[in-house]
Order: C-alpha cells, then sequence, then structure tokens
C-alpha cells in the first residue's frame, strides 16, 4: 500500500462560480449603440482637407525645426571628434 500523507489535502472552494445566462432581447436593447455615417458637402470636404493641410505643413515645420536644431549639434560633434584627433598627441605625457 502507498503512503499518501506526504501530498498536501486540496482546498475545496468556498463559493460556487456563478453563471451568468445570455443576454436576452430586452438587455440587448439597452446596450446597442447606433453609428450614423453622414455624407460630406463640398465645404465640409474643403474644411477637412485644410484641417488635414494644416496638421501637414505643422508637422513639415516641427521636423524642420528639430532639423535646424540637430544639425549644428552634430556639426559641432564632428568638429571636436576631428580635433581631438589631430592634436591627441600633443596632450599626452
Amino acid at each position: 500500500m502507498s503512503d499518501n500523507s506526504d501530498k498536501p489535502e486540496v482546498e475545496r472552494p468556498r463559493f460556487e462560480p456563478e453563471i451568468l445566462p445570455p443576454l436576452g432581447k430586452e438587455r440587448e436593447a439597452q446596450y446597442r449603440e447606433e453609428i450614423r455615417i453622414f455624407r460630406l458637402g463640398p465645404f465640409a470636404t474643403m474644411a477637412v482637407g485644410f484641417g488635414v493641410l494644416a496638421l501637414g505643413v505643422l508637422m513639415l515645420f516641427l521636423f524642420a525645426g528639430a532639423l535646424l536644431i540637430a544639425l549644428p549639434v552634430v556639426a559641432l560633434m564632428a568638429l571636436g571628434s576631428i580635433l581631438a584627433f589631430k592634436f591627441r598627441n600633443r596632450f599626452r605625457r
């Protein structure tokens, strides 16, 4: 006969899980969302187009500004590395 005294006792759950029934027609109507799609007229289409164009121009300006700030920084780092390479023997003891 085998000795199972070293195995822990399995604890039974205190509560049984609650199984919810599927939603009925009445409850489905409460949670239904309605999506409406409108046709845009010519002025609304132009307004949306100008908005997209304005966002594109803004992004272009932000990118150009970041590039204009980054270029001198990269140039100074390159100049510093070139000068350090050129004068490395003069500062050694």
